[in-house]
């Protein structure tokens, strides 16, 4: 939190390929308007019946002093994630059962991100015509707007927060100290959110290259203790313990398939895709983009990024998803932002702030649509538990769900 308060934004200074003032205000119009057709789905978005129920009954049981040394979600189950389970059993105690004060939180912290995102491109020396585009990006992205939405993802955001923030204090005119200091704080708070935290090791060569010492010993010591206090609680098994020659094959072709996902869109759910959506032919358009317009960069934001969004897939799981690519498809949206504005093609910026706002429009619809089809088809028809819930549990989060509809 202090290094979110630390964060400010710097003085406007002009950019030499920004546009009109004018046409910002409108794409800034339009951003808007995307941001409350979100806003409303998600207030009309009944619980997720399996990870949500499990995890906010199980938290409404359990102690506040319980967390840091139990398994998240569930007994017995492979995560652990403290910072997660503290920040959802604060929301339980607040709210209860109640819907709309989550959807609220949720997009109170999606908002969050856009601001934290926003300073950190103003840090990377990127104009204000931008700022619109990469919002719809985060709308829009498959890969993102998943945990933007979903209850039980909303750790993955915070992680996006504090990579975000962690951008912004590196390329700040801060001291070393200081840039030490909040970038380890964030890397703690990632890290207690969710596993891919890990990715804000690449904040390290950064950091070490003015102080080497410090920061090895501090960073060291950081993911030392994570992993100890994971063992200790969840057991040795690091996500590929145990596993056969079959299931190492299966890691690492779920890695190359979140890769192609990622840039191509040419796979989904770790399998090669069925249909032609218009994601498809937008993030294969957006990757080739970049490619032509970063060719000759070697700026160290556009390297880092590229670490970020190529090695992310690393800490997949056993299984592809593409919400697991929020990370990398966050760095993804940057370099978007940092190709277009590399050039003096004012007109690029916008072109490709509508062909996102497309994407995110049909984004904002498919996620009304799955909330139709989620109390159609599973809250309806099912007046007992489907999942391992208590009784008294479903029927609150049923009643819930009709009242949205009914």
């Amino acid at each position: 939190m202090a290094a979110l308060m630390a964060l400010s934004l710097p003085a406007d200074q002009p950019h030499p390929y920004a546009i009109d003032r004018r046409v910002t205000a409108i794409m800034w119009a339009g951003t808007a308007i995307l941001l409350a057709g979100l806003l409303l789905v998600m207030t009309r978005e009944p619980f997720e019946y399996v990870d949500d129920l499990a995890w906010l009954h199980r938290l409404g049981n359990q102690r506040l002093a319980e967390i840091p040394f139990s398994p998240a979600w569930m007994d017995g189950s492979p995560f652990y994630r403290p910072g997660a389970e503290i920040m959802l059993k604060l929301f339980h105690s607040a709210f209860g059962w109640h819907l709309l004060p989550y959807r609220i939180a949720q997009f109170g912290v999606f908002l969050l991100l856009i601001w934290t995102s926003s300073v950190a491109a103003k840090r990377l020396g990127l104009p204000n015509s931008t700022l619109p585009l990469l919002t719809v990006f985060l709308i829009g992205s498959p890969f993102i707007s998943g945990s933007v939405v979903w209850l039980s993802e909303l750790p993955h955001i915070v992680v996006l927060i504090c990579f975000a923030a962690g951008l912004a204090v590196i390329f700040s005119d801060r001291g070393d100290t200081a840039k030490l200091a909040l970038c380890s704080g964030l890397f703690v708070a990632a890290l207690s959110m969710k596993e891919n935290g890990l990715a804000l090791l690449v904040f390290y060569p950064f950091l070490a290259s003015s102080a080497p010492i410090r920061a090895t010993l501090i960073f060291a010591a950081i993911t030392l203790g994570y992993f100890v206090l994971r063992a200790a609680t969840i057991g040795s098994g690091m996500g590929l313990a145990n596993a056969s020659p079959v299931d190492i094959h299966a890691y690492v072709v779920n890695i190359a398939s979140q890769i192609v996902a990622l840039w191509t869109r040419l796979a989904k759910w770790g399998e090669p895709i069925h249909e032609l959506r218009y994601e498809t032919p937008l993030i294969l358009a957006s990757s080739a983009l970049m490619a032509f317009l970063l060719r000759k960069q070697r700026t160290r934001p556009v390297v880092m990024l590229l670490i970020v969004a190529f090695g992310c897939a690393l800490f997949s799981y056993a299984y592809a998803r593409d919400r697991h690519l929020a990370l990398p498809a966050f760095a993804y949206g940057l370099l978007l932002v940092i190709a277009v504005s590399s050039r003096d093609l004012r007109w690029l910026v916008v072109v490709v702030w509508i062909a996102w706002s497309a994407q995110a429009a049909l984004t904002v619809r498919d996620v009304h649509r799955a909330s139709v089809d989620l109390i159609e088809r599973v809250y309806r028809p099912n007046v007992s538990p489907i999942t391992s819930v208590p009784k008294q549990v479903w029927e609150t989060a049923r009643s819930t769900a009709l009242a949205i509809r009914d």
